[in-house]
């Protein structure tokens, strides 16, 4: 979607937030988006809100109210922008991100709130209809929010393309949305002048429906992130890849994200020769870590594992786990096979991945069922440390199901 006269929008938009920090460029992007927001939206509140009273329409009152909380929610952006811009303190490491995220769930609260206030509404003109009849002007009135609504959620999805911001994204949708509905008001005025007036409670039930479910939506969709989401397989093989291709690197897992809104934490595990002195192995992590944050963005942060796979019953172990995590289905994967000592009293340890499904309680099962194979499987096996642990992303799930054999990298 492009805004009707790009030239001018481009010269805007550098004048907005050109030339400056990558943070305080977007952020003055999205004050641009909001403010706009705020007096569009608080112009068509008004002049809905009053016809509405003089009407006696109730799906042009339930209208008006969704542009009132249309302004509330760009004021609510405005807020997030504000909070978002501000650097990071003592009691804020990492910044304020996730301003916009808590902003959000108050809103979307509030927004179910009122639709089911809407809709308890409605639901009463419709059992009691009123006989009104809508002029033309006002009709040409309401109208005239279709293509400012429309027009502004143009404007915020170029906006959002030029920052990137989720919040601007939302924003689009939302606006996107508002013309659609405001075009349904203005067809039930229209109706009204030929005595179809109980559509008006239909259509305000319509609406009321639209902004709880709106509400419902932005819940789960700013409850995620706040409680902490898992990193998308995309990211995960970022992270995964950068970090293999590193001369020394003969494995890499458990990568956790932590995002804070522009500021991401990354840190995962790499298992590297067992031989090698500390310091060649501290040299390796540093220079895995600068390779992962200059290719992905996040601060990364690396544990090393040494692994000895060159112990005469490291290919015997890494064989006999494989098999046992394609027999438990509990199981994703496995990592950190460390074998030492004498090859015929060897002392063993692995970390098995069970499923985020699976719960904790189950894990002294696998972990007691798992030693008892691979002493079966390894005679010479003398102590046998398993440890058990949940699955950080989906990823080792999809190749299961795919038919990939989870295996130690």
């Amino acid at each position: 979607m492009r805004a009707s006269n790009p030239v001018v929008s481009d010269r805007l938009f550098k004048r907005a937030g050109g030339g400056r920090p990558e943070v305080e460029r977007k952020a003055r992007l999205g004050l641009l988006q909001g403010w706009a927001s705020i007096g569009v939206n608080a112009g068509i509140f008004l002049v809905k809100f009053i016809l509405g009273l003089v009407l006696g329409s109730i799906a042009l009152v339930a209208d008006s109210a969704d542009s009132f909380f249309d302004v509330l929610g760009s004021a609510i952006v405005v807020f997030s922008i504000y909070w978002y811009r501000r650097p990071r303190d003592r009691e804020h490491p990492f910044g304020h991100g996730r301003m916009d995220l808590v902003a959000g769930l108050i809103m979307a609260v509030l927004l179910v709130v009122v639709g089911i206030e809407l809709a308890r509404s409605s639901a009463d003109r419709i059992l009691h209809p009123r006989d009104y009849l809508a002029p033309w002007w006002m009709i040409a009135v309401v109208a005239l929010a279709i293509p400012l609504k429309e027009g502004l959620a143009t404007f915020s999805r170029k906006i959002a393309e030029a920052t990137g911001l989720s919040l601007m994204e939302a924003s689009y949708w939302y606006l996107r949305f508002d013309a659609i509905t405001s075009a349904a008001v203005t067809a039930g005025l229209v109706l009204s002048r030929w005595g179809w007036t109980a559509v008006d409670g239909w259509i305000g039930l319509f609406i009321s429906g639209v902004v709880a479910w709106t509400g419902v939506r932005l819940v789960i969709g700013s409850i995620g992130p706040l409680v902490g989401e898992a990193p998308t397989r995309e990211e995960v093989n970022a992270v995964e890849q950068v970090a293999g291709r590193q001369k020394g690197v003969r494995g890499v897992h458990d990568v956790i994200l932590h995002k804070y809104g522009d500021v991401k934490l990354v840190s995962f595990h790499i298992e590297v020769d067992a031989h090698r002195s500390a310091l060649d192995v501290h040299d390796l992590a540093e220079g895995v870590e600068e390779a992962v944050e200059k290719a992905t963005g996040c601060k990364a942060i690396v544990h090393v594992d040494p692994v000895d796979r060159e112990h005469p019953a490291y290919a015997r172990a890494q064989q006999s786990l494989v098999a046992m995590t394609e027999r438990d289905r509990r199981l994703v994967g496995f990592h950190d096979l460390r074998v030492s000592g004498r090859e015929q009293a060897y002392a063993l340890s692995v970390d098995l991945v069970a499923s985020v499904d699976i719960p904790e309680s189950a894990h002294g099962d696998i972990a007691r069922k798992a030693k008892e194979a691979l002493k079966r499987d390894l005679p010479g096996a003398g102590e046998v440390r398993i440890a058990v642990e949940a699955a950080y992303t989906g990823e080792a799930a999809e190749k299961r199901e795919k038919g990939v054999p989870a295996k130690d990298p």
